[in-house]
């Protein structure tokens, strides 16, 4: 899978959307939880990405990491949510996929890089 098409799906817009439909039960109203976990992912994919010094587009995520930045409440945030996350395959059996163990890796070696170069 392209990245490139994970991001447009796990994307603010999508969520944004999503979340509007099922409150106005033109979808099920179930849909906000996929629209939230669409949000979720969208903030971590930007946390990872970000390059600007400003804010554009609202897309606090999506600058540069700083000593203060919100990232870091992110990426701790995000630790227990991804821990606590699974996937079902058949029959009804959890199984393990790569995914979010390598989101987990990814989001502690930020914080450990954080921590080296103090940022």
């Amino acid at each position: 899978m392209k990245v490139k098409c994970a991001t447009q799906v796990f994307s603010h817009c999508v969520s944004a959307v999503m979340n509007f439909l099922a409150t106005q039960n033109i979808i099920d109203s179930d849909a906000v939880d996929t629209a939230t976990l669409l949000l979720f992912f969208d903030k971590l994919f930007d946390s990872m990405n970000g390059s600007f010094d400003k804010v554009v587009n609202g897309k606090i995520y999506r600058t540069a990491v700083k000593t203060n930045s919100v990232h870091h409440n992110l990426w701790e945030k995000s630790l227990p949510i991804l821990l606590s996350m699974k996937f079902v395959g058949k029959n009804m059996k959890t199984v393990s996929v790569p995914t979010l163990r390598n989101w987990i890796v990814t989001i502690r070696g930020f914080q450990y890089l954080s921590k080296v170069l103090n940022v």
